[in-house]
């Protein structure tokens, strides 16, 4: 890990499917480190900050390419009644404000700046998803993620909801 970079660490990120992998892997490290740091040593803090960068610059290439092919294409988005693209895209987009919002909740104490991107880039994801009404795990996964990390009881309610919608309500 600490001898490679993000692009060799994580490996093919061109389709939504290898994307989404990195993303979850990131979550999954950034959580380790947050439940364990001191397992980790100071180094691991700069690494983090490197991949939170990365994955920023990733996700801005992206929402590039997804706006020119939307172009090429004389596409427009069905928010309605999304297609299979579509349904991808937001899958993509909680899966990214997912792992952002732990990365925020993670480098916040040390990089204050790189967060406040991290969270920032999160929150226009699970904006940009949620435009699509389709509701799911990676949903109430980022809900919860960017619940923990800013408190906004607007997330909490979608994640409240899940429980609703499975016939367990959580207590007030």
């Amino acid at each position: 890990f600490f001898e490679l970079t993000p692009e060799a660490y994580y490996g093919d990120t061109k389709s939504v499917r290898d994307r989404m992998q990195v993303f979850y892997s990131f979550q999954k490290l950034a959580t380790a480190y947050q439940l364990y740091p001191d397992s980790f040593g100071e180094e691991f803090e700069k690494k983090l900050e490197e991949h939170v960068q990365w994955l920023i610059t990733l996700r801005e290439q992206v929402l590039a390419d997804r706006d020119e092919k939307v172009r090429e294409q004389g596409m427009s988005l069905n928010y309605a009644k999304p297609g299979a693209d579509e349904q991808q895209m937001v899958k993509e987009d909680y899966m990214f404000a997912s792992a952002m919002a732990t990365g925020y909740f993670v480098i916040q104490p040390y990089n204050a700046p790189l967060a406040g991107q991290s969270l920032s880039h999160a929150q226009k994801a699970y904006q940009n998803a949620a435009r699509f009404k389709l509701s799911g795990e990676l949903q109430y996964m980022a809900a919860a993620s960017l619940f923990r990390s800013v408190g906004n009881y607007t997330y909490h309610a979608v994640v409240k909801d899940a429980y609703r919608q499975d016939g367990n309500v959580l207590p007030p």
